[in-house]
């Protein structure tokens, strides 16, 4: 299966109502089938975003992306603009639960960091962890 297009395995059906069949996404029945972050619906929501997202990276995001993709480091592969529920990450490395973003200058605006906050809580939540870097940091 082809995990880049975020297709969710099916489960076997289930007879719903009258005659419709229905599938259970396995992103809700299996822990083991973590690399899905966000159901279909979310996905594709975010997907146009997420593309534009990484059209359009930033100098910073670029220059880091070309030094972890293709588990480079110790193995680990990261996702770049990677949909976790709804939110799009720059960063991510489902497999240990580690999320990277560059802090660009719109996270330095009082709005976008109350933002900032509530995300970053949300993800914590879900279990990860959040590594801010500066854009200088990350060149």
């Amino acid at each position: 299966m082809n995990t880049h297009c975020r297709s969710f395995p099916l489960l076997p059906m289930e007879k719903g109502l009258g005659n419709e069949v229905k599938r259970k996404h396995a992103m809700f029945e299996d822990d083991r089938l973590h690399q899905f972050t966000s159901s279909p619906e979310q996905w594709a929501k975010l997907k146009p975003r997420a593309r534009e997202m990484r059209h359009y990276a930033t100098v910073a995001q670029e220059v880091l992306w070309q030094r972890i993709r293709s588990r480079q480091i110790n193995g680990v592969k990261f996702r770049r603009q990677h949909a976790i529920e709804g939110f799009v990450v720059d960063f991510a490395s489902i497999e240990h639960k580690l999320i990277s973003e560059v802090d660009a200058n719109i996270h330095a605006q009082a709005e976008q960091q109350a933002y900032d906050a509530q995300r970053q809580a949300r993800l914590e939540t879900l279990g990860f962890r959040l590594l801010w870097l500066a854009q200088h940091h990350a060149i």
